[in-house]
């Protein structure tokens, strides 16, 4: 990898969601062996969990033939791994205990997020409830949770050691309840909720799991325990290698002791862990029964596939030693990786060896070009975002043909109508030229469910071993010659993040400009001519050198119908005949509809011209005639999309820049006032307090760099400080985040970053509550017992 760069600030604000990537969540089985367990916790090793420190994780443990984990479980990332946790430390976790395990990342999926107990969200009067701020709708939804033990990791202010302090732990059973429009969190017992301590929450809809969506499939109930019974069966049938969430929901009665799930026949249960404790009668659980996913295997030299997408491979496979009779496909899932479709529900994976052949990649034969056009047909060709021309490996045997990315645009996200454009306004001296921080990402438009449809349009064509892969890279290079001519940019500031081996992977590029003058003029430049254009260079695996047919475009560009994928899809034909929807920034002409059809296991595409009038941005098109629907009878259709011109519009030029530059501009440059209250230090027995801000509205922002930070050393009668500037569009909220060190005599606390809004006043106090709430000093003990007997 090169130039590897995380960009905090990209992914917090634009959110993407891409439909190359394996999404919003995933799931897999975890077993605690005598080399994972170390104590009272166990160690995941999963490629898509490692080095992700973000992630959320739900964690439900399966029954198993004799001793089960008797612990309340929450999860702990340590060391650049998931770790599964038993919250009482002094329990080991016994050897062959599995774990069902749900994982998703918070950026892509807002139903998944982390809670941090406080005195502003523990019920004042049912003390043992926290009250969780969800960031989606509730009400039609059930709610999974897992204990998160989260460990302090700071430097000492004084000795400047870095030193750990132990996370909080709440070890009670734990439940939800959905309080009119609120998720809550309750401990069982009814002893008080401690300030401090954390949970990993996803919130799953009723019913059935929309699998565009998510990614998984499967269905989700409230069940409801009606036996006194160590073992309760669930209502709703659970095929064996399903997996099986469960969190305890509040109906109407309480279970204090663990439970894991398991199978029956057709049936899912959930068991008690202790052998002689009996389910209690009344109580709920919020269930989840999620298909066992598909294999998800990574191209790598050599024709190895190793999988992922489970913690436990099932085996590490050549592509020439696949069963055909075990799999019923194998397609492109996210370039750079395969997906193997278990034929007839599951499959072992464990696939027989096939006659040895020579199964090594060799590299794309640049002799052996195939035209997509002759492959797919013109209308797909012309749809699809590779180039031209696709190439056999060298070894036919494989029967591997590679394609590339006709050209990288900047990436738009349709469900926000955000653009991966960002701003930073720098903080300078007094009387310095502004300094600001552009940063874009660039992306190649690749779409599963296209490469799909070619993949089994190329099979038809060449035969049933034929398979469209990406390109295997040993790496890329972006030259960006006319960046370099742009008024203001310093040279040296220009980083060009990507990696190496994944085509489908995006470009993130980043520079300083000096002047807000020139920041005006290249955004403008981004609506006029040709934008900035651009190649990047492709080394393939198996060549000794670039050559220069492994080449794709960059345009930076945004007026262009590139940017918006230049086409828009729909999957059924009732989406589109009453009119539908434009969701771009610009005025759009629809051109046809392209159809495609599936008979007998075989594409075909139709094209019916459009003769329609423009439909403004963010507006709905007039109904098709019925002579166009007319001509959606005969084969089946499989989806549709339509072509488009997008219409040039000097005011939405106009809007779009005003969004790329975040709204902001000189004119609203403003400070944040601090208030600290006299005799501060005294109030919280501290020697020294620091307190970090940072905001993606001011440098560094969003990208874990330090904006300001104020020491305070000594107490006085009082003090006041500005942190800034901050750009703020005319009556926009100032959205920042703090974080609060306090050095004691004989020890250190660090909080995490908090996130606050200002929505004017401008002004933050620092007093004791707001140190003691970040820094969880509130409670006399960890446990927080309490007489409070009030129900739900």
């Amino acid at each position: 990898m090169k130039n590897l760069f995380q960009l905090f600030f990209l992914i917090l604000f634009f959110c993407h969601v891409s439909s190359n990537m394996i999404a919003q969540a995933f799931v897999f089985q975890h077993e605690a062996t005598t080399s994972n367990i170390k104590s009272n916790y166990t160690t995941i090793d999963h490629t898509s969990l490692n080095g992700k420190s973000n992630m959320v994780l739900i964690v439900t443990p399966i029954t198993k033939t004799g001793t089960n984990n008797s612990s309340e479980i929450g999860v702990k990332y340590t060391s650049g791994k998931w770790t599964i946790y038993n919250l009482n430390t002094a329990a080991k976790i016994p050897a062959g205990q599995k774990f069902n395990v749900m994982a998703a990342d918070p950026t892509k999926n807002k139903n998944a997020f982390t809670h941090k107990t406080s005195s502003s969200n523990i019920d004042p009067l049912k003390k043992h409830h926290t009250k969780l701020s969800s960031p989606v709708s509730v009400s039609n939804t059930y709610a999974f949770i897992t204990p998160l033990v989260k460990s302090r990791t700071g430097r000492d202010p004084r000795t400047g050691k870095i030193i750990q302090t132990k996370g909080k732990i709440n070890n009670k059973a734990t439940a939800v309840w959905l309080s009119g429009s609120q998720w809550r969190i309750y401990n069982v017992d009814q002893s008080a909720m401690p300030s401090g301590v954390n949970f990993n929450i996803i919130l799953i809809e009723k019913n059935t799991i929309d699998s565009k969506k998510w990614g998984i499939s499967g269905s989700t109930h409230l069940h409801k325990n009606t036996l006194s019974s160590t073992t309760s069966y669930l209502a709703k049938t659970a095929a064996k290698d399903d997996l099986i969430f469960a969190t305890q929901a509040w109906i109407s009665g309480r279970n204090s002791k663990t439970i894991s799930v398991g199978h029956s026949g057709s049936k899912g249960y959930l068991k008690s862990n202790i052998s002689t404790s009996k389910i209690p009668i009344n109580t709920g659980y919020n269930i989840a029964i999620i298909k066992k996913p598909l294999q998800f295997a990574v191209l790598k030299p050599q024709g190895e596939f190793s999988t992922v997408g489970t913690n436990k491979p099932i085996s590490t496979v050549h592509m020439a030693k696949i069963d055909p009779n075990k799999f019923r496909n194998i397609y492109t899932l996210d370039p750079g990786k395969m997906v193997l479709a278990p034929s007839g529900g599951s499959s072992s994976g464990n696939n027989e060896e096939a006659e040895e052949i020579d199964e090594s990649i060799k590299g794309p034969n640049k002799m052996a070009g195939e035209n997509i056009v002759d492959l797919f047909g013109e209308d797909l060709a012309n749809k699809l975002n590779i180039k031209q021309e696709i190439f056999k490996d060298k070894n036919d045997a494989l029967g591997f043909y590679y394609y590339l990315p006709k050209n990288y645009t900047l990436e738009w996200d349709k469900t926000n109508q955000k653009y991966a454009f960002y701003i930073q306004y720098l903080t300078t001296e007094e009387g310095e030229e502004e300094k600001i921080k552009v940063t874009l990402r660039l992306t190649p438009n690749l779409n599963l469910n296209d490469l799909t449809i070619a993949q089994s349009m190329l099979k038809a064509k060449k035969g049933s071993n034929a398979i469209l892969v990406p390109m295997i890279i040993k790496e890329r290079e972006v030259i960006l010659e006319n960046l370099k001519n742009i008024n203001g940019v310093k040279q040296e500031s220009i980083i060009i993040s990507l990696s190496d081996d994944n085509i489908s992977d995006p470009i993130t590029i980043e520079w300083i400009m000096q002047g807000t003058g020139s920041v005006d003029d290249f955004v403008n430049s981004l609506f006029s001519g040709l934008g900035y254009e651009g190649t990047l260079n492709y080394h393939p695996y198996g060549e000794e050198q670039v050559d220069e047919k492994y080449i794709a475009a960059i345009k930076i560009k945004v007026n262009d119908e590139k940017t918006y994928g230049g086409l828009v899809e729909f999957q059924q034909t009732n989406e589109i005949t009453n009119g539908f929807k434009n969701s771009m920034d610009y005025p759009m002409k629809p051109r046809e509809i392209i159809l495609l059809r599936k008979k007998s296991n075989k594409y075909k595409m139709q094209s019916i011209d459009l003769n329609m009038n423009q439909i403004d941005a963010n507006n709905v098109s007039d109904p098709l005639t019925d002579d166009v629907i007319s001509k959606f009878q005969g084969d089946k259709i499989e989806k549709l999309w339509i072509t488009f011109d997008l219409i040039d519009c000097e005011l939405c030029d106009e809007a779009v820049k005003l969004k790329l530059m975040g709204g902001a501009s000189g004119n609203f440059k403003k400070d944040l006032e601090v208030l600290i209250l006299p005799n501060i230090l005294e109030s919280v027995n501290g020697s020294m307090l620091i307190i970090d801000f940072r905001s993606p509205m001011t440098a560094p922002g969003g990208d874990g760099t330090e904006v300001f930070k104020l020491k305070i050393t000594e107490d006085n009668i009082g003090d006041d400080h500005k942190v800034g500037g901050f750009y703020l569009s005319e009556g926009a909220p100032l959205n920042y985040e703090y974080k609060i060190t306090l050095a004691t005599d004989d020890d250190f606390l660090e909080s995490e970053w908090i996130s606050k809004e200002d929505s004017g006043g401008m002004r933050f106090l620092i007093n004791k509550s707001i140190i003691s709430e970040a820094l969880g000093l509130e409670e006399n003990d960890d446990n927080g017992e309490t007489d409070d007997n009030d129900g739900e």
